[in-house]
């Protein structure tokens, strides 16, 4: 299988999309607005325990204020509270208000952000995540990924992390970490205790809520979680970003150095590699398969339910056989939605009945191994009593849709309309056509205006990268009469009707430096 990384930088966001055999099978993003947080460790204050519910509510300093559920306590921190009696207490048994109490200062990671209206999830069992290894301070297990199945190897790794590791800590060996040498496992071991070691000592040095440690951007989870050894490469828009990636690789992954390289074509690389189109797809709720059938995807924020059509494929032997088939590619595809769009909790599938028990649990099987490729846990239950299939996938980041849309104003949240940054990038990639094909002194904007007042936020800041990219002067004209997804360019060729435009009320306006 040919894998390709794609990573595509614009004046206010920058996409990674994942490429399988030309498929797009994964997309990330990191905008001025929005920074990954999953994984982010908090020195954070209690500021409500629920015995009711079993959870207590920690401000991190967000704007709301994170749930810890009490299965998430770290209970070696507790051992007065009866473990150190030798006693073994399960989750059930577990009281939260036994632990914890109001305004007491914790130690939490994040691991789901806030979605819909629910805060982020946190948990006091911390994990420190590197190529090769996940540290587990808080834990004392050993665990190396299922996906290495030679005997020795496992064996091998087990070894080496028992060596290394307190005996009060756990550690989960990665599947990156197959026939790696020793000392290279045991340095990024000892990284990562070191990193500890600076989380525990900064948690006393002051008052939450505050971060205690973070990724730095995008690309250090590109480089630790996404660029596996099975990428064949990794083709980058931005020169800044060449540079600074391939000096990042240099010093971690020398090896791997030569399959970076920087996209020179003229044509954008998201539509070269039709990355807009599979976007596109992604954001319907109807999907079409090869074969003509297609499913239907609904979403509430706990729950997702997926119906199997056959739609225009009408086969070519029997009743069974055809559904048999449209099941099969209903599978394939719901693997492939599941895992773009980043869709996590519980997944009720309505696959179209069959009768043949073989059929049922070949269909199974399929789903199984296709989920295999998804790195984020996925379990298949099987057929319950009324016909349908049930999957649990682990949430964590937010939602493919809430990256491309956002609420659509016109009709309070019944629909949808793309999101600032998409109509921006839009613009954009239009400003640069128009501008290669036109000799002007300036060119102006029309666009609704909550997307013009978006582009002039922050001292301009948005408006001169946007005019620096294009190579141009640049006006922005809010016009309520422009629906938001739209927009007019048009071209200024002398200064005078430039500076006319400028004195105009409303008017967005920035020069090239």
């Amino acid at each position: 299988m040919k894998k390709q990384i794609l990573v595509h930088s614009h004046a206010d966001k920058t996409n990674v999309a994942l490429l399988e055999d030309g498929r797009l099978a994964e997309f990330y993003s990191e905008d001025i607005q929005y920074k990954r947080t999953i994984g982010t460790i908090y020195r954070g204050k209690v500021q409500n325990v629920i015995p009711g519910m079993n959870i207590a509510f920690v401000d991190i300093g967000l704007k709301k204020n994170a749930f810890l559920y009490v299965g998430d306590l770290d209970l070696q921190q507790f051992s007065h509270k009866g473990r150190a009696q030798g006693k073994s207490i399960s989750h059930k048994e577990l009281k939260i208000k036994d632990y914890l109490k109001v305004g007491q200062e914790i130690t939490v990671q994040m691991t789901h952000e806030s979605t819909g209206t629910k805060g982020p999830r946190v948990s006091m069992k911390i994990s420190l995540p590197g190529r090769y290894t996940i540290l587990l301070p808080t834990e004392k297990y050993t665990g190396v990924s299922k996906r290495i199945e030679d005997s020795s190897e496992r064996s091998r790794l087990k070894g080496i992390a028992r060596e290394i590791v307190p005996d009060n800590m756990g550690i989960i060996i990665r599947t990156e970490a197959y026939n790696m040498p020793e000392a290279e496992l045991k340095d990024e071991i000892k990284f990562l205790y070191s990193q500890w070691e600076n989380i525990v000592n900064d948690s006393h040095k002051g008052g939450g809520p505050r971060v205690l440690y973070e990724d730095e951007n995008i690309f250090s989870f590109l480089i630790r979680d996404v660029f596996s050894s099975d990428i064949n490469e990794l083709i980058i828009t931005s020169l800044d970003d060449y540079n600074s990636l391939r000096k990042s690789i240099k010093e971690l992954l020398p090896s791997q150095l030569g399959k970076i390289r920087m996209w020179t074509k003229d044509e954008d690389i998201f539509d070269y590699f039709k990355v807009n189109t599979a976007l596109h797809k992604a954001s319907q709720s109807k999907v079409f398969m090869d074969n003509g059938g297609y499913i239907i995807i609904e979403s509430t924020e706990a729950l997702t339910v997926i119906d199997v059509n056959t739609g225009k494929f009408i086969g070519k032997n029997d009743l069974e056989e055809t559904i048999f088939k449209t099941n099969i590619a209903a599978a394939k595809t719901i693997a492939q939605q599941v895992r773009l769009r980043d869709i996590g909790g519980i997944i009720v599938v309505d696959f179209i009945d069959m009768y043949n028990k073989e059929n049922k649990a070949r269909l199974i099987e399929c789903l199984k191994e296709e989920f295999k490729a998804d790195r984020t846990k996925t379990v298949v239950y099987g057929v319950t009593h009324l016909g349908l299939v049930e999957i649990t996938r682990k949430k964590g980041k937010r939602r493919l849709n809430t990256i491309l849309e956002r609420s659509c104003p016109y009709c309070e949240g019944t629909g949808h309309v793309s999101s600032e940054h998409i109509v921006i990038q839009n613009i954009e990639n239009e400003l640069l056509k128009t501008k290669k094909s036109n000799k002007c002194y300036a060119l102006t904007v029309s666009a609704h205006p909550s997307i013009t007042n978006y582009v002039s936020a922050d001292n301009n800041v948005l408006l001169k990268i946007l005019a620096r990219t294009v190579g141009c002067r640049l006006i922005f004209i809010p016009d309520t009469q422009t629906h938001w997804n739209d927009f007019s360019i048009g071209v200024i060729k002398t200064s005078f009707r430039f500076k006319k435009r400028i004195k105009q009320n409303g008017v967005s306006y920035a020069l090239d430096d």
